[in-house]
């Protein structure tokens, strides 16, 4: 592995440790790329274990997996150039890795033309989170996920005690000696400078004042420090929600001709609804039960129709009583007379 590195501390010297006590296989890069998954129309995308240019065998064997830049970039072209893949999401579990290879893969990240989305499913620590920084929204898979390690370390080596490096005389600083001062001042120089390249990465799609000073943070401080946005079963129940309450502007936006459909419908149903109302009220008599039911917005219902029918009938039954010579006696039965106006009532509305 390189000897400038972005990654979390603690694997970082795990894998000092593994390398530097066994002697390190060769590996070749296959000449075949590996392609991305898929969920439906999404691209997905792993950024899992120790993440690296070339393929390295320590990095997946004792780092937790590898990762290299090169198959995360090309998985990223080839979802841009799938016509069935809407958006991309990118699975992330890593510590972090070497600096060589990750702001191209960072720029393929940032550059990309469909939607992007970091699912952080256990930690995005340096130069993961670097790559996650770069989609346009960063959720953890739960509250035990954790995010940060902002920095960039190096370890010089000494192999022997007895080795001595000599540089020319106008490149001193070629080879910087860290039990000298300029020495460090030169090594933290390039360390620095390549941290604010860091900062500068991350800071295109996020607004981040405070990186914590390295430290890494489970996933409620770190979506406080800004690191991410959202807890996935947030998410989760927010879609739910987008979907369960499309509204008319978004049904007019994305089906313009279901939505002319459905207004019209309801224009018809409206009128069909004031309609019933107004001549169920004129031929009852009974108008304010009209007016009242239109304002409230209320259907015809068969308490509606009751409620006139009954208007009507004792109307209809007044003007009768009051226009007949014979006595009370000879007046219908309550019930005949009811199914006789009922019958001309209907009758009557059925021709209207």
């Amino acid at each position: 592995m390189n000897e400038i590195l972005l990654i979390e501390p603690m694997a970082a010297e795990k894998l000092r440790a593994i390398v530097s006590a066994t002697a390190k296989p060769e590996l070749k890069y296959s000449a075949q790329e590996k392609s991305y998954g898929r969920r439906g129309e999404t691209a997905v995308i792993p950024v899992k274990g120790v993440l690296t240019e070339e393929p390295d065998f320590f990095a997946a064997i004792f780092g937790g997996g590898n990762a290299t830049y090169r198959d995360i970039i090309s998985a990223t072209k080839q979802a841009e150039m799938d016509n069935s893949v809407t958006d991309i999401l990118y699975l992330v579990d890593s510590p972090g890795g070497e600096a060589t290879g990750m702001f191209k893969a960072a720029d393929a990240i940032f550059n990309s033309s469909k939607p992007t989305k970091a699912l952080v499913t256990g930690m995005a620590a340096s130069a993961a989170y670097a790559l996650a920084s770069q989609a346009d929204s960063i959720v953890a898979e739960h509250r035990a996920v954790s995010a940060g390690s902002i920095g960039v370390l190096t370890t010089v080596w000494k192999d022997s005690e007895d080795e001595v490096t000599i540089t020319s005389s106008e490149a001193p600083l070629k080879a910087p000696n860290p039990d000298t001062e300029e020495g460090r001042a030169a090594i933290q120089e390039r360390l620095d400078a390549l941290e604010v390249l860091f900062h500068e990465t991350i800071e295109r799609k996020r607004k981040i004042k405070d990186y914590g000073q390295g430290k890494v943070f489970l996933a409620d401080k770190a979506r406080e420090m800004g690191f991410i946005d959202s807890l996935e079963v947030e998410e989760n129940i927010k879609k739910i929600k987008e979907d369960a309450s499309m509204d008319l502007e978004k049904l007019k936006a994305s089906h313009s001709d279901l939505y002319a459909q459905v207004k019209e419908e309801g224009r018809n149903d409206e009128r069909e609804r004031v309609l019933a109302h107004l001549t169920y009220g004129k031929e009852s008599g009974r108008m304010d039960f009209a007016t009242e039911a239109i304002q409230k917005g209320d259907q015809v219902t068969e308490v509606h129709r009751a409620k006139y029918l009954t208007a009507k009938l004792n109307t209809e039954e007044l003007r009768s009583l009051e226009n007949s010579d014979v006595e009370v006696a000879s007046v219908p039965s309550e019930q005949a007379a009811k199914e006789t106006l009922e019958k001309a009532f209907l009758e009557e509305f059925n021709r209207r």
